[in-house]
């Protein structure tokens, strides 16, 4: 994402346009913005990026949780309507100008809202393609990770099915732990779960805990079983710069707990 004023002035021609082909002036994400994830620049600065890391720093993993669309709804500047993103269209199998000009008559048709949703998806999923295929032609080797930072990734057109031939792996960024309380523990297990449910065939899945200081031991214990029991093959610490080491521990017991052999 680029600050909104450079979008719309040196990156202008990248700048997503909306319903009526102007630059958005609007969207869900303060002050920030997306280049179109369909103009050619865009598409090659990732590649480029990807290919630089691979092949210049010794990397093991790439990982990524880039915003490519505003969440907003097409009305408010979600979404993109470029001359770009209008000849992609067809390459995924989507008529974006019937699909502009049925939400220009009407912002709530369902028809036409399902199909902005699969052209965003389907273009998301080309990104990490284009990332994928740069990273691995240097290094066969290294993981391309999406990194889920929200449930509400879909909003902002992400799908992990579609996405999931371009993914070496999957981190779920959930640190309901930091939150300090219990009854909300359920609601991480649902989502780790459901990220499996759409990985098919699976991909390797990281999880995540968070140890700031409203955590406690118990529901950092509860936290690392959670990944265990999902069957996470890494687990990493949210923000440990302000943990103690009572939390710190916890994720040690938390995994032992849950049968995890440990040196």
């Amino acid at each position: 994402v680029i600050d909104r004023e450079r979008m719309r002035g040196e990156f202008g021609d990248m700048a997503p346009r909306n319903l009526r082909g102007e630059v958005s002036r609007e969207g869900a994400i303060k002050w920030l913005e997306s280049p179109c994830p369909n103009h050619p620049a865009t598409l090659e600065y990732l590649a480029a990026v990807a290919t630089d890391l691979a092949a210049n720093h010794g990397i093991d993993y790439l990982q990524s949780c880039m915003m490519n669309f505003d969440p907003a709804t097409p009305d408010r500047g979600g979404g993109c309507f470029c001359d770009h993103c209008r000849k992609a269209a067809p390459e995924f199998g989507f008529d974006l100008e019937k699909i502009q000009a049925a939400l220009l008559v009407d912002p709530r048709d369902s028809r036409a809202l399902s199909g902005w949703n699969g052209f965003r998806f389907a273009s998301v999923a080309r990104v990490y393609g284009k990332i994928h295929t740069a990273a691995h032609a240097l290094k066969p080797s290294v993981d391309v990770r999406y990194n889920i930072p929200s449930p509400s990734a879909p909003y902002y057109g992400i799908n992990l099915p579609l996405m999931r031939p371009y993914l070496d792996s999957v981190r779920v960024l959930d640190y309901t732990e930091q939150d300090g309380n219990p009854a909300l523990m359920a609601r991480k297990y649902a989502w780790f779960a459901g990220v499996r449910q759409d990985l098919s065939p699976p991909l390797p899945l990281l999880s995540t805990v968070g140890v700031r200081m409203k955590a406690t031991p118990e529901l950092v214990r509860e936290g690392a079983r959670i990944a265990v029991q999902l069957g996470a093959v890494g687990l990493g610490l949210g923000h440990y710069d302000g943990a103690t080491f009572p939390l710190l521990r916890a994720v040690r017991e938390g995994l032992v707990e849950a049968g995890v052999e440990l040196a």
